[in-house]
């Protein structure tokens, strides 16, 4: 073993003798006193520290998820928020019975927390159809051009009641393809 070596070791066991010695050694008036068999040593609870991190406890009343099935739409916005109003107007537009919840009104503030929550969505407005989430205005407009509104606002007993409409495309044989369409071998160069 190297002098540095042992004298590191020596330096380290001087200090864990001196350690032991101190062990339940209190200061009194700047004086080190050993503790006497009166003396009882407890040490205190410690406070509760809270979090900022942790994940606030759920009423029971926000448990249960905001959309209502038993309603065709529900719109969840601001009055004052004008993509909230074209969602309206658009239920309105397409005669969709609906409900409103302004978010700006007494007890907003919960649902909307409610809502960032339930639908990890953090701007209004908040588009139900039939108690299932769908977005906002943009998939709201998304759902009218593609005219599947009707169908995604019935109630669910109803909705396979009418057959739908069945959209099939047949293949074309090669000797009925059009010059200029892609697939006519006239056209390959």
């Amino acid at each position: 073993m190297r002098l540095l070596d042992k004298v590191g070791k020596m330096a380290m066991d001087a200090v864990d003798k001196a350690i032991r010695a101190t062990d339940g050694v209190r200061k009194l008036g700047g004086k080190l006193v050993p503790p006497t068999d009166h003396d009882e040593v407890v040490a205190p609870d410690p406070e509760p520290n809270e979090s900022p991190f942790a994940v606030p406890e759920q009423d029971e009343e926000h448990d249960a998820p905001l959309g209502d099935p038993e309603t065709a739409a529900q719109v969840f916005g601001r009055g004052t928020d004008p993509w909230t109003g074209r969602s309206l107007q658009l239920l309105k537009d397409h005669q969709v019975e609906h409900s409103f919840v302004d978010l700006e009104a007494d007890g907003g503030m919960a649902i909307d927390t409610a809502l960032v929550r339930e639908t990890q969505q953090h701007q209004a407005p908040y588009v139900y159809l039939r108690g299932e989430f769908i977005g906002g205005y943009d998939a709201l407009n998304e759902v009218v051009r593609l005219g599947q509104l009707d169908e995604l606002t019935k109630r669910p007993e109803d909705r396979n009641k009418g057959g739908g409409v069945r959209i099939v495309i047949a293949k074309r044989t090669q000797s009925e393809v059009r010059p200029g369409e892609i697939g006519n071998p006239d056209d390959r160069q």
